[in-house]
């Protein structure tokens, strides 16, 4: 019996560290008491643990590096085709379009870009959140009034802000606000077919806490993809057939939410549109 109990704390410990590294605790170990059988599995089970730490520590570098790295390249592509779009051979129709479609593909390499790092620096725990009283209205505004011209003249989809300005501040980053907003409002617009209708909503809630909504009039999602709505890079797939996307966007908003203290939710039926709801406090 005593052996037994012996070699079942031992067993349940090995479990319970196994568990621990599903849930994402990658610096989890075993103490090796005896070298027999379950002392030779801990030690397997510690250098696998070993290799996956530094698996994960060297992808996190990486990812935070080349969206670094590609911040230069792409700024200079931008501000090479604002400056020639502005000159006399920008006005000739063929160039004109040509340069279009390079600042509209180039401006979606910015948002992946950003995307990229603000993922790294989540996972890295340096995400630097400034949060302050912001005027929700005032954020929502700025992207809208940065979207709504690109997504009628691209895809004749109106853009509304009826997030009133009576609103109570939010105690919020306001960059990270905007990210926020702004991801969801262009997942929207990648799944609004022409003649349809994006939305960005707020209302006080109770729990001292902002709502957020998102809705549009789209193509909405099926139960399967709403269940993996925010799992990271699953959008990629369900985009291949929109032509965009890179299913970063929606996992980047949800950390942020949460960085913020808040919840997000998702509400969505096929060929019914979607949309998304997310709380931030409000400022004391």
């Amino acid at each position: 019996i005593w052996r037994t109990r012996s070699l079942t704390r031992r067993l349940q410990r090995l479990a319970g560290a196994a568990e621990a590294m599903a849930a994402g605790n990658l610096h989890t170990r075993v103490r090796i008491q005896r070298r027999d059988e379950i002392g030779r599995l801990a030690e397997s089970f510690n250098a696998m643990a070993e290799h996956i730490d530094t698996y994960d520590q060297n992808r996190r570098a990486f990812i935070s590096n080349i969206s670094h790295e590609l911040r230069t390249p792409v700024s200079i592509i931008v501000g090479t085709a604002e400056r020639l779009q502005i000159g006399p051979r920008g006005k000739e129709p063929d160039v004109s379009e040509a340069l279009s479609i390079i600042q509209h593909e180039a401006d979606m390499l910015v948002r992946l870009t950003d995307d990229l790092f603000t993922l790294a620096r989540l996972e890295e725990h340096n995400l630097r959140i400034a949060r302050r009283a912001v005027p929700t209205h005032a954020v929502a505004e700025e992207v809208v009034s940065a979207v709504a011209p690109i997504a009628w003249t691209d895809r004749k989809v109106s853009v509304e802000n009826l997030v009133s300005a009576e609103l109570p501040d939010v105690f919020a980053d306001p960059q990270r606000l905007r990210q926020i907003i702004s991801n969801l409002v262009y997942n929207a617009l990648r799944h609004t077919p022409e003649g349809g209708l994006v939305v960005v909503q707020a209302r006080e809630a109770t729990g001292g806490v902002i709502e957020v909504a998102v809705s549009d009039t789209g193509l909405g999602m099926d139960a399967r993809t709403l269940a993996n709505v925010f799992t990271r890079y699953y959008q990629a797939e369900r985009n291949r057939r929109h032509g965009e996307g890179s299913g970063l966007g929606l996992s980047v908003v949800e950390q942020l939410v949460k960085a913020h203290g808040g919840e997000i939710t998702v509400e969505s039926e096929p060929n019914r549109g979607t949309t998304f709801r997310f709380t931030v406090p409000i400022a004391s």
